[in-house]
């Protein structure tokens, strides 16, 4: 059975319309979770990983990373999907940033928008924000670690989240892909 008080809701926004509507629909869903906003208006692409440091404090078994203008329809869905996780010991499961018409991004990095994740495996990786420093170069985000996508048309947050991806295999995360269809 998963505890709805050890779920924490994480969205690094930038204050837009949505934002209110999402508050409103994940405490109405999920009233004894806590929900933690991330103002990611400045400072980018760092603020992105500012949420890592902060869940450090929260007395959270699982996060639910969403960008504010995704929203949550099916309280039990996500739900099964936190049981998932733990009943196949996943790490993360997270959508990938290609297949969809819209993305054409490297099929291995996520998107962040949605992704759900135990707090414990993502306070296993050894990651210090900063050590890294980006840059934005005529070919993308770039970064001192050298860690980078192939694909020239891979989109900002692509190239973060292939930065997480990279430090998880690096410390023998298990991942999960969900695959959304859209109709």
């Amino acid at each position: 059975m998963i505890d709805e008080s050890k779920i924490v809701f994480v969205t690094t926004t930038l204050y837009s319309k949505w934002l209110d509507y999402q508050k409103k629909i994940i405490s109405d869903l999920f009233p004894k979770s806590y929900h933690l906003i991330v103002d990611g208006r400045a400072d980018w692409p760092y603020a992105w990983f500012y949420w890592i440091d902060k869940i450090k404090e929260i007395d959270c078994k699982w996060y639910v990373h969403i960008d504010e203008d995704c929203f949550i329809e099916n309280r039990e869905e996500i739900i099964k999907l936190i049981q998932k996780i733990e009943d196949e010991d996943f790490s993360l499961s997270a959508v990938s940033d290609a297949y969809h018409h819209y993305r054409g991004a490297n099929r291995v990095a996520i998107n962040s928008f949605f992704m759900v994740g135990r707090k414990d495996k993502l306070m296993e990786i050894d990651f210090k924000l900063d050590k890294i420093k980006f840059n934005l170069t005529n070919d993308g985000w770039r970064n001192n670690l050298d860690i980078s996508l192939i694909h020239k048309k891979t989109s900002m947050i692509s190239q973060i989240t292939m930065k997480f991806l990279a430090i998880a295999i690096i410390n023998h995360m298990r991942w999960s892909r969900i695959t959304l269809c859209y109709g």
